[in-house]
């Protein structure tokens, strides 16, 4: 059996002077762990398979999942961003009014 607690601890992620450690929720349908890093949740579904099998350190499985969480997170912030850039735009597109070139 997996030791929760250790997992979580392997699954940290430093950054600078922040320290993100997860939440492992074990529920009926999955492991699943759950980051929040700034406001943003992010919920990964853990499979244990090659872990238990020996087919991959958990050095390397844990570095698979703090990869796939940051990529996630940084999908998020940059969609946030584009949404609000193409907000903008439309305001200035709107404000010009006959003004257009």
């Amino acid at each position: 059996m997996i030791d929760f607690e250790l997992l979580s601890s392997a699954l940290t992620i430093v950054h600078g002077n922040d320290i993100y450690k997860p939440v492992i929720k074990n529920r009926a349908d999955g492991i699943f762990i759950e980051y929040c890093i700034g406001d943003v949740k992010t919920e990964v579904m853990l499979s244990m398979f090659d872990l238990r099998h020996g087919r991959m350190s958990l050095e390397e499985y844990t570095r698979m999942v703090r990869r796939e969480v940051l990529f996630r997170y940084m999908n998020f912030i940059e969609n946030e961003r584009k949404e609000e850039w193409n907000n903008a735009l439309k305001r200035w597109k709107d404000e010009q009014g006959d003004n257009k070139c």
